[in-house]
C-alpha cells in the first residue's frame, strides 16, 4: 500500500491517493473449494433436512458435495428461462409431457394418488395404435407453449432437429412398447402417471433416531397381471453398469458406483408405502435408445427388496457423513458438471 498527500486550492482539502497490492500468491494458496461444517453450516444442513428430499439431491452430493451445499444448502438454486435454443433437459421434459399426456386417460389413479372412476381399461395394441397417430398434434402444442407462441422458433434452423428428433424419439418409444403388449399373455395397466410420492423413513444417523421426509414423481407406474413396475423415462444414453447393483463394503460407494440405483431404490420404497408391496420391477426407459427400451435395476446377489432395504442402510452412512462435523465440504475431483464450484 503507498499513501500520497497532496494540496488543492484550499489547504483544509487533503486528497488521499490509494493504491493496494493484493498478495496473489497468498490467495492462490488459499482452497476456495473448501466449506468447514461450522455450527451456522450444520445448522443450515439442519433446516434443509427437515424438508422433503429428492432422489437428484441426494445424487448431487455423491457426485461432488460443494455442488450440493451451494445448490440445497446455500439455496443459489438454478437459472431458469426460456431461451431460443432448446436444450438437452427441456428436450427430455417435452417428450415426458407427451407421454404423460398419451397415458394419463389409461391411469387407475391421478397423479396425487385419487383413485380414477370409472376405472379405465387395459392398455391394449390398438391404443397405441392410436397413440401413433396423435403423438404429434401433442407434441406440437408442447414446442409451442415452449416457444411462447412462436412454431417459427422450431419449425426452422437447429430448433427443426431437436423437433424433428423428439418425433422420431417418441416413436420409437411406441412401437417399442406395441412389440411389448403383444407378447404379453397378461394385461398391462397404467397405475399412475408423474405419481407424487412422499414418505418418512426413521433412520439412526450417529446413534440417534432420525425422521427424514423424501419425495419424488414417478413418471409411470403400471402392473403386468399382479406385478408392479416403477418406470422413469430418461433421454440420456443409459448403460448396464449404471443398472448393475454390486454391493461393496461401503453402502455409500456402491450406490454412487450404480447410478441409477438411489432413483430407483427410492421409487421402489414410495410404491412399498403406497401399495404395501415392493415392484417386480424398477427400471429406465431410455427414450433415446434405438434398440433397448427398459434398463432394470438388478444384482448377482440380491433381489430388488434386498437392494430396497440396504437403501436404508445407505441413507444412514450418507447422513452421517453430511452431519459429520469434523469434514469439510470439499468439491469432488471426479465431478465435471458441477453447476456452481466451477
Amino acid at each position: 500500500r503507498q499513501r500520497q498527500m497532496c494540496i488543492r486550492d484550499s489547504p483544509n482539502i487533503a486528497i488521499e491517493n490509494l493504491h493496494y497490492n493484493v498478495p496473489i500468491e497468498g490467495v492462490s494458496e488459499s482452497n476456495s473449494q473448501v466449506i468447514e461444517r461450522s455450527p451456522l453450516i450444520i445448522a443450515r444442513i439442519e433446516k434443509y433436512f427437515k424438508k422433503h428430499i429428492s432422489a437428484s439431491a441426494l445424487n448431487t452430493y455423491l457426485r461432488c458435495p460443494l455442488d450440493f451445499y451451494y445448490r440445497y444448502i446455500a439455496e443459489l438454486g438454478e437459472e431458469r428461462g426460456v431461451e431460443e435454443d432448446i436444450e438437452s433437459q427441456q428436450f427430455g421434459s417435452l417428450v415426458h409431457h407427451v407421454l404423460e399426456e398419451l397415458y394419463k386417460p389409461f391411469a387407475l389413479y391421478d397423479s396425487f394418488g385419487k383413485e380414477v372412476q370409472p376405472k379405465p381399461k387395459a392398455v391394449q395394441s390398438e391404443d397405441i395404435t392410436k397413440m401413433l397417430k396423435d403423438y404429434k398434434s401433442i407434441l406440437y402444442n408442447a414446442f409451442l407453449a415452449y416457444f411462447d407462441n412462436d412454431e417459427q422458433l422450431f419449425l426452422k434452423g437447429k430448433n427443426l432437429i431437436s423437433y424433428t428428433i423428439a418425433q422420431d424419439t417418441l416413436e420409437n418409444t411406441l412401437k417399442k412398447e406395441l412389440v411389448l403388449l403383444k407378447g404379453l399373455k397378461e394385461d398391462l395397466f397404467i397405475v399412475q402417471v408423474e405419481a407424487k410420492k412422499t414418505m418418512r423413513l426413521e433412520l439412526m444417523v450417529h446413534g440417534e433416531k432420525r425422521e427424514v421426509s423424501f419425495t419424488g414423481y414417478i413418471d409411470r407406474i403400471d402392473k403386468i397381471g399382479n406385478n408392479y413396475r416403477v418406470i422413469d423415462y430418461k433421454s440420456g444414453k443409459v448403460k448396464d453398469q449404471d443398472v448393475k447393483f454390486s454391493e461393496k463394503e461401503n453402502p455409500i460407494l456402491t450406490f454412487s458406483k450404480c447410478k441409477h440405483a438411489v432413483q430407483l431404490a427410492m421409487y421402489s420404497l414410495f410404491l412399498k408405502d403406497s401399495f404395501g408391496c415392493y415392484p417386480s420391477e424398477a427400471s429406465i426407459f431410455s427414450i433415446t435408445d434405438i434398440k433397448q427400451l427398459s434398463y432394470s435395476l438388478h444384482s448377482d446377489s440380491h433381489s430388488l427388496e434386498e437392494i430396497s432395504n440396504l437403501f436404508k442402510k445407505f441413507l444412514e452412512r450418507l447422513l452421517e457423513e453430511i452431519f459429520d462435523e469434523t469434514q469439510p465440504i470439499e468439491h469432488s475431483e471426479d465431478s465435471k458438471y458441477c453447476n456452481y464450484c466451477q
